[in-house]
């Protein structure tokens, strides 16, 4: 009997439910390997970019600078940027040497093409001009003994949360600017100058505290950790009208949460139980019954403030980036694809910071002919093309070991000149074989797996090893027959001669060429009744 196993890009990774359970097209463990254009294939790699930080990098900020695309960085003590392919540093300086930074949480915005950055311990910071031969300096205006743990750009105004004054903290209290003219930052955060439209107010109908801030259509969703507000510009003497949306979801951690636009604008955040798309309205979660439960046993609970969202539109995609182990650094990102709403699982670089921005190769260089070292049906690239879009953000991440480096996401056929793993595993594939009136009956029955027809596509050659697991009740465990080497470029099928009651299959690839899987079939007798 040929079994026909299809739907894959419909289905990808249900990690919560039991696999015996699932539709034929769903796999219930995904390693390295995403959802595109309706098959199952492999992730690109990471390569290094840039040269080597200036400092070893626990932030990140992309910069649209008026002449070149920046990137700011920062360790705990200095600030630096990249431009033009050179590091330049920042750090504020006193008779030529630099007056260290002493917070470790950077947060940054940029109102009006002037970066501000703030790390909750020293008055925040701002770049402006955005020169490279321009330091950092206090930001305009901002009032004395007051710190702010995140500080955001709405409309003209900058909305700081989270506010310390003279050693106290008000976790509920939000402050915003007076309105800044283009290209300049506000002139006051007074809250009692009449003539001026700053002003603060706590919003405290719930314990949580106040987390972080991203505008959505013409609203300024606010963020606390229980529940969720939208700022609205309303003029007049309140200059800012507040409503509580719902009590039921919060953030976990400021930069939890990422916008895009799919059917129309939204957010995808990170909750202290969830994971949820935010449309100005309603809180939908995105995990229920296909992967909470599984990221919630992997993620390590002592490095939920590390946790990132992150949208890489290129592939339509929302990572959500988190600790495993006990690094504190960024190991795993679980990824949705909000087109296909899928899931799959992705392995990082241990990463400190992970942003989405505009990369151009300082060297202006292109794939050409001699410096090429790809194999030609490996390699995607057209020749005498960019090696990367400059015109498209992409996803930059940084790691602080083991003196700081840079990695640019979907590129290469590699993780940082390194083989890639990948994998893609189904327990309990629901095979029945037919009653007399043709209809799926037997489940119990022993069966043969003869035969499997992987439908793949690869970019070069590359050996995918296939296994076959049986089991004879579901409370076994899977015992797996081979590997069974599969080369699509040369096979259309394996025979691997693997009998029980429960059949599960696993593909798996290390190598550096991209594949695709689009389906498969199985050829399975039935051998016994019980």
């Amino acid at each position: 009997m040929r079994v026909p196993i299809t739907g894959l890009s419909s289905l990808g990774m249900v990690a919560d439910q039991s696999p015996h359970e699932l539709p034929a097209g769903a796999f219930s463990s995904v390693s390295n390997m995403r959802v595109q254009d309706g098959a199952l294939e492999s992730f690109e790699g990471h390569a290094k970019a840039f040269s080597t930080p200036a400092v070893a990098p626990i932030w990140l900020m992309s910069y649209p600078g008026v002449s070149q695309f920046a990137w700011l960085y920062a360790s705990a003590a200095k600030v630096y940027v990249h431009q033009g392919g050179t590091h330049y540093n920042l750090t504020p300086q006193a008779l030529g040497v630099d007056v260290d930074y002493t917070g470790i949480g950077w947060k940054g915005c940029s109102l009006n093409g002037v970066p501000v950055l703030t790390n909750n311990a020293e008055v925040p910071q701002m770049w402006n001009p955005a020169d490279t031969a321009t330091l950092l300096q206090n930001l305009t205006a901002w009032p004395a003994g007051v710190t702010a743990a995140v500080i955001r750009p709405f409309k003209n105004y900058l909305i700081a949360l989270d506010i310390t004054k003279s050693g106290t903290r008000y976790q509920h209290l939000i402050k915003w600017s007076h309105p800044a003219d283009a290209g300049t930052v506000p002139t006051s955060w007074d809250e009692t100058d009449a003539t001026k439209d700053a002003g603060e107010l706590p919003l405290a109908e719930t314990g949580g505290a106040l987390v972080d801030c991203l505008p959505l259509r013409n609203s300024n969703v606010i963020y606390k950790e229980d529940s969720i507000y939208l700022q609205n510009f309303i003029g007049g003497v309140d200059i800012f009208g507040f409503q509580q949306v719902t009590a039921e979801a919060g953030m976990l951690t400021a930069g939890a949460v990422c916008g895009f636009n799919f059917k129309g604008p939204k957010h995808c955040l990170f909750t202290p139980s969830d994971v949820v798309v935010f449309d100005g309205n309603s809180v939908e979660s995105i995990l229920t019954k296909r992967m909470r439960k599984w990221l919630f046993s992997a993620i390590n609970s002592d490095d939920l403030s590390k946790t990132v969202v992150r949208n890489n539109p290129v592939k339509s995609e929302i990572w959500i980036c988190f600790c495993m182990d006990n690094s504190g650094r960024l190991e795993t990102a679980l990824v949705w694809n909000y087109t296909d709403n899928t899931f799959s699982i992705r392995t990082l670089p241990e990463l400190t910071a992970l942003e989405s921005g505009v990369f151009v190769d300082s060297t202006g260089g292109t794939d050409e002919w001699r410096s090429n070292v790809l194999v030609w049906n490996a390699d995607t690239l057209a020749w005498g093309g960019r090696a990367y879009n400059p015109g498209f953000p992409q996803l930059m991440g940084a790691t602080d070991t083991p003196s700081g480096e840079w990695f640019l996401f979907d590129q290469d056929g590699t993780f940082d000149g390194g083989e890639i793993t990948a994998s893609c595993e189904r327990i309990g594939l629901p095979i029945a074989f037919p009653d007399r009136l043709g209809q799926p009956q037997d489940n119990e029955a022993v069966k043969l797996v003869t035969e499997i027809w992987p439908r793949i596509q690869t970019s070069g050659s590359q050996l995918i090893n296939i296994w076959v697991g049986t089991q004879m009740q579901r409370d076994d465990g899977v015992q797996w027959h081979g590997p069974y080497p599969f080369d699509p470029t040369t096979m259309r099928k394996v025979n691997p001669l693997a009998s029980g009651k429960i059949i599960s299959i696993k593909f798996e690839s290390t190598g550096t060429a991209h594949w695709k899987l689009f389906g498969y079939d199985l050829e399975v007798k039935k051998i016994g009744g019980y």
